[in-house]
């Protein structure tokens, strides 16, 4: 009974042991460094004490010493990983940025931080209530790390991109704008820009040949603009890791007239199928009215047969 007890007891307290470890489990990263940090604590702690020559003093002194030394390396070890693993602090911006954030809400858009600790913002007029226009873009050149730009359903124009064009832009929306082939050229200088969207733009073939050297490019949306199945492929050889999405209707009419003429084909035979169905109604339709007019002439016959 006893050796069964304790070897209940021992489950509990390694399953204990194992719920401990669960939840104090330490990222690889953090238990290599409080190992780091502990080795050294100890090799100082024997450095120190063949420095002042503790070695020859009496043990309990020199145990004392050594907590003492310890005690100190511990607390300079929580100081620096406190130090280290501290949330980081909000970064301040200058006033010119300052005041830029404040034009751009006030003129119904929005500009904030993509992250707590870093000075890289992103920027969005789509949702501006008030007619979004060239001279409400000014004030993005004041914000050096705006690196997220959403300028769909504005009513800038070609002119108003030279306000973004020295920009360490990423993501760029245009999308529904009255940009055109003339507004890309200013975008030449944007050699970070990953994602590019001109949906429902002037902009055509022309337009495309300025994306050439944007290498980062990896995905530009084209649909419903002027740019055409030629141009797609003129850029795509360029930028051969570039995706661009155009519209299912740049195929060639021939295809496309080939493709209707198959839809109406089974149309036609159920049409066919319908009026063959019809007429073989109508022809039992008049059968069975023959068979029932033979049978009454029979009866009748009967009938009077059976009165002579």
């Amino acid at each position: 009974m006893k050796d069964l007890f304790d070897s209940h007891e021992n489950d509990a307290s390694s399953f204990g042991v194992r719920a401990d470890r669960k939840k104090t489990k330490e990222p690889a990263k953090v238990g290599a460094i409080v190992k780091f940090f502990s080795n050294s604590i100890y090799y100082w702690s024997q450095l120190c004490q063949y420095r002042l020559g503790l070695f020859e003093l009496p043990s309990f002194r020199r145990t004392a010493m050594n907590w003492t030394l310890n005690s100190v390396a511990f607390v300079g070890t929580v100081l620096v990983l406190s130090a280290a693993f501290a949330p980081g602090q909000e970064p301040k911006l200058n006033a010119e940025a300052t005041g830029a954030i404040a034009k751009i809400q006030a003129a119904g858009g929005r500009a904030m931080r993509i992250a707590a600790n870093t000075n890289q913002f992103e920027a969005s007029y789509h949702l501006a209530s008030p007619p979004v226009k060239d001279a409400n873009l000014e004030p993005l050149k004041s914000i050096p790390e705006l690196i997220w730009l959403n300028l769909a359903n504005t009513e800038i124009t070609n002119d108003g991109l030279k306000n973004i064009a020295s920009l360490p832009l990423k993501k760029l929306h245009l999308e529904k704008t009255q940009i055109g082939d003339d507004g890309l050229q200013h975008l030449k200088g944007l050699r970070d820009l990953e994602y590019l969207n001109i949906y429902a733009t002037k902009v055509g073939d022309a337009g495309l040949q300025h994306l050439k050297g944007l290498t980062k490019l990896r995905k530009l949306y084209v649909w419903q603009s002027a740019v055409s199945e030629a141009g797609i492929n003129d850029l795509q050889s360029a930028l051969p890791e570039l995706v661009i999405v155009g519209e299912m209707s740049l195929l060639d009419p021939a295809t496309e007239k080939s493709s209707e003429e198959d839809e109406d084909a089974p149309k036609a035979d159920k049409v066919n199928e319908a009026d063959n169905v019809n007429e073989a109604d109508k022809g039992n339709t008049g059968k069975s009215e023959g068979d029932d007019g033979k049978k009454s002439s029979r009866r009748k016959q009967d009938d009077d047969k059976n009165e002579n």
